[in-house]
């Protein structure tokens, strides 16, 4: 197993600096510096933060394992090194998929992260260079708001929806790279999100 003491010796010099959830480029920043001494440890997890909403609550980190279920004995690990911190809760996030039911009627939950909100149901995709070798599609997710928020957050919040979309393994199956931008005023061309698993499912070269 890689090193896991380059993430936490990081995290414990710094995680006062993270507590601020409004300071989005510091945050960004920092929540990159924390993702490079991930990768000292593997570069198949990554994490995001949920930010305690009321007091005596602690902030969450839950990290995100590729999909490869042999991850789940490295984050066990990693997580049994984890420090004592009073404002951390730190846990492996459990990949659930949304009801499809709820996305097509647009009442399924709303993420929040920071100020930044949305839900899966507001998204759109448009799929290109797909390989046939792999089966695996560039993909472009256009969301409103693009230019308000820092790009590592948002970036985050699109791998979380879209494994909650998809199923962890099918989301890294499919998507090669993501890309992701300001949403146009006219989206004709442009695929709701909720119909992505079955255009991966259906599609033909034909």
């Amino acid at each position: 197993m890689g090193n896991h003491n380059h993430f936490w010796n990081w995290f414990k010099e710094n995680h006062q600096n993270l507590e601020n959830p409004h300071d989005f480029d510091k945050i960004g920043c920092l929540i990159l510096e924390a993702q490079e001494e991930l990768n000292y440890y593997s570069s198949n997890l990554t994490f995001f933060i949920k930010y305690a909403t009321g007091e005596n609550k602690k902030n969450k980190l839950k990290f995100i394992s590729s999909g490869d279920r042999s991850m789940a004995i490295k984050v066990n690990y990693l997580l049994g090194k984890a420090p004592e911190l009073p404002n951390w809760k730190f846990s492996l996030k459990k990949q659930s998929k949304r009801k499809l039911s709820k996305i097509l009627e647009g009442t399924d939950p709303t993420y929040e992260f920071g100020d930044f909100k949305i839900k899966i149901s507001d998204l759109m995709f448009a799929p290109s260079n797909y390989c046939s070798d792999t089966e695996m599609f560039d993909i472009t997710i256009y969301l409103s708001e693009f230019w308000k928020h820092p790009q590592v957050l948002l970036y985050q919040a699109m791998a979380i929806l879209l494994e909650d979309l998809l199923g962890a393994d099918y989301a890294y199956s499919k998507i090669d790279q993501l890309t992701l931008e300001q949403i146009p005023k006219n989206i004709e061309g442009l695929i709701p999100a909720h119909d992505m698993e079955l255009f991966f499912q259906t599609f033909t070269m034909e």
